[in-house]
């Protein structure tokens, strides 16, 4: 996945995620993730948003190779 500079919003979000619940850091992102989503973000821009851009696309495309048929 590709690593960028998340918008200081983002970042505010995650480290709260992480302090107030005392949750992992993968639950912090499914939570800001979700949080976006919940908000009217088209889920592609939350999880580009949050893992940074193209990430959405290539878990789309891996997930689509995975059910194709050996």
């Amino acid at each position: 996945m590709t690593t960028a500079t998340r918008h200081p919003s983002i970042v505010k979000a995650l480290n709260l995620a992480l302090a107030e619940t005392g949750c992992t850091k993968e639950q912090a992102v499914s939570m800001v993730i979700s949080a976006l989503v919940d908000a009217g973000i088209p889920i592609q821009q939350a999880m580009d948003s949050v893992l940074g851009p193209g990430t959405y696309q290539e878990i789309a495309d891996a997930t689509w190779e995975a059910l194709q048929p050996a």
